[in-house]
């Protein structure tokens, strides 16, 4: 059936009816042959642990290695001089690392989150504020 608008009849285009393969053959998606779904993590299911770390001018451990990490927040307070962030968790040197600044932060989640030993220099007795989330 046409429905005019502006007294004119509506395009008329093909339907595409998503199909799954099973055993080679096509079959028309149902409520029992359903389009294959990837498992998302749930919204929230992240727990977050807050520490801080104070460095001592050389190249200072800020997190264990963790097979469980499913985030990471590095927070480089405000006031702070500049920060060298290595997230492979090789000794760092000034200059070498990911550079964090006064109020910046360094975030993953997900896939993209290291789960390495995390390092960092900056001077002494420089606080950061780190959130691991598992």
């Amino acid at each position: 059936m046409d429905y005019p608008v502006s007294g004119k009849n509506p395009d008329i285009a093909g339907a595409t009816v998503p199909h799954v393969i099973s055993g080679g053959v096509a079959i028309p998606v149902s409520a029992s042959a359903p389009l294959p779904v990837q498992q998302v993590e749930p919204v929230g299911s992240i727990t977050w642990t807050k520490s801080t770390v104070t460095l001592d001018g050389s190249s200072d451990q800020v997190l264990a290695a963790n097979t469980a990490r499913k985030g990471l927040i590095i927070v480089n307070r405000v006031g702070n001089a500049q920060v060298d962030i290595d997230i492979a968790g090789g000794t760092v040197a000034a200059g070498t690392g990911i550079p964090l600044l006064a109020g910046d932060r360094l975030v993953f989640d997900g896939a993209a989150t290291p789960l390495t030993k995390i390092t960092a220099i900056g001077t002494n007795t420089q606080i950061l504020n780190v959130w691991e989330g598992s």
